[in-house]
């Protein structure tokens, strides 16, 4: 890539970010990814603070699970609004006649990967200072899932940003990208579990090789198909 190419990049991704300032989008969607954690908070605010070691570190993994995976939602939800509404309204358009196609595109991929990771980390963050709260210290999430947060809403913002670009209708992206990350919740049988997107943020079992690897095989399906989706159709 060249000096201008570098430049253009540099100038889209800039652009990108000063919209997200200006809106609440990003807001909605940290309040959202509170939910998979709102009955565990509620039901650590009815501890009687009786809770033994053991108690304590199982129930702080749960808690720092639930609100790994609501930042995964949330991350995703966001950059799925944001990469289809892009689509749908001709800002990206407009970007690519600007600034090229390749800027435009990486500029809305690193703006939606920034801000899936900023937002798990005030969930994580945040949510663990609830659970202190709550369990009056008893229960806290450990350091290991905390570090992790900014990992998993860097994934969840891609993850949402590809399902944009597959689906660019903000009414059905929702759908898209939310649906597969929620079958991990309904599936039962070990072997299909282990496979889904977010199977290694579960904690009823030790993380496999299987399930530390399909949230990136899971991304390089999505790059796929959003590849091949975007061969055929033009981003004007």
């Amino acid at each position: 890539m060249n000096g201008k190419g570098k430049v253009e990049i540099v100038r889209a991704t800039s652009a990108e970010f000063r919209r997200l300032t200006l809106s609440p989008m990003l807001v909605y969607c940290l309040i959202c990814a509170f939910l998979p954690a709102l009955p565990l908070l509620t039901a650590l605010a009815q501890l009687d603070g009786d809770v033994t070691a053991s108690q304590s570190t199982a129930l702080g993994q749960t808690m720092a699970s639930a609100l790994l995976q609501g930042s995964a939602f949330g991350a995703a939800a966001f950059g799925a609004l944001r990469t289809a509404s892009a689509f749908d309204s001709g800002v990206l358009a407009r970007d690519v006649l600007l600034s090229g196609t390749r800027p435009a595109l990486v500029a809305r991929f690193v703006a939606a990967a920034t801000s899936g990771a900023v937002l798990a980390a005030l969930v994580v963050i945040i949510g663990a200072g609830m659970s202190a709260l709550c369990s009056t210290g008893h229960v806290l999430p450990t350091a290991g899932w905390i570090v992790a947060a900014p990992l998993v809403g860097c994934w969840g913002g891609i993850w949402g940003g590809l399902c944009g670009t597959i689906v660019r209708l903000p009414l059905f992206v929702l759908f898209a990208a939310l649906g597969p990350l929620s079958i991990t919740t309904l599936v039962t049988e070990s072997g299909i579990r282990e496979a889904m997107p977010l199977a290694i943020l579960e904690t009823t079992a030790t993380p496999t090789i299987v399930s530390a690897c399909a949230g990136i095989a899971w991304l390089l399906l999505l790059l796929a198909i959003a590849y091949i989706s975007g061969r055929r159709r033009p981003l004007l």
